[in-house]
């Protein structure tokens, strides 16, 4: 008789540890699913790939020589040490200038398109280029070039 008391209060002491347990996890999953979901943005390789060629798109901007064209990659830089071109153009004027252009082509707002709006950020250089309509649903990526400088662009659906 004593040997069955012993077992059922194991069993009773195993259960407990289980509800307490389960009551624990519930908790913890409550709180992630009332965090505030402010932005739904992840990272896309649509807008990964765009970066990446975007950066390696020739301009018409030559520092040392013609036919020497920077591209945007180097273009940022030149922006960032306030440089200008042979032909005596603002290199942060023109970067903007082909950035606008290029963004236009490739994400084109309409009422017909799936993009509502898009934002590209370019911090070190104080380089923002917005269109659109801004919206919790995005995707985007970054762009690290040397110098501690970053493309950022999100792109709103």
């Amino acid at each position: 008789m004593i040997h069955k008391k012993k077992g059922q209060e194991e069993m009773v002491g195993f259960v407990l540890i289980v509800v307490i347990v389960a009551v624990i996890m519930l908790i913890f999953l409550g709180i992630n699913l009332n965090k505030p979901k402010t932005e739904s943005g992840k990272q896309s390789e649509e807008v990964n790939s765009f970066l990446n060629a975007l950066s390696e798109y020739t301009t018409s901007c030559a520092l040392n020589y013609e036919p020497n064209y920077a591209n945007v990659r180097n273009l940022v830089q030149y922006c960032a040490i306030e440089e200008t071109c042979l032909n005596g153009e603002n290199s942060c004027q023109l970067l903007e200038k082909e950035l606008r252009k290029m963004l236009e082509l490739s994400w084109q707002i309409s009422p017909d398109s799936r993009v509502n709006g898009y934002e590209l950020k370019i911090e070190s250089i104080n380089l923002n280029i917005f269109e659109g309509n801004k919206s919790s649903s995005y995707v985007g990526d970054v762009l690290g070039l040397p110098n501690n400088i970053q493309i950022d662009l999100k792109v709103y659906y």
